[in-house]
């Protein structure tokens, strides 16, 4: 999720093979778009019951890196690396741009 007019949003990721996961509990993660790396903490959460974790970001970088890239690198704190397919994130960011700035009167070109 973005909240693109305070720069800030939340990445969440649900795997059920993360059976070591266990509520509340947080750590370390990095994100590696290749030339940019970002780091945060995680909270572990479950999505209908299905394991998983949220990091918070404020970065805007880490919005252009998401939105630019392919793929980014997700490690864990116990060193667990997995990929994930960014295609299309550049339209949807676009669009939610585009709409958040209609909700807000920020996008009226009717000038």
């Amino acid at each position: 999720g973005f909240n693109i007019a305070h720069d800030d949003g939340f990445l969440a990721v649900y795997n059920a093979k993360w059976t070591h996961i266990e509520e509340g509990q947080s750590s370390v993660i990095e994100f590696d778009f290749g030339d940019a790396r970002f780091a945060g903490e995680a909270q572990a959460q479950f999505l209908d019951g299905t394991p998983g974790g949220r990091a918070h970001f404020n970065n805007p970088a880490f919005v252009e890196a998401f939105a630019r890239k392919n793929t980014v690198q997700v490690k864990g704190s116990k060193g667990a690396t997995f990929e994930i397919v960014l295609k299309g994130t550049q339209k949807a960011i676009t669009a939610l741009r585009e709409c958040q700035n209609a909700q807000s009167g920020d996008g009226d070109d009717t000038e």
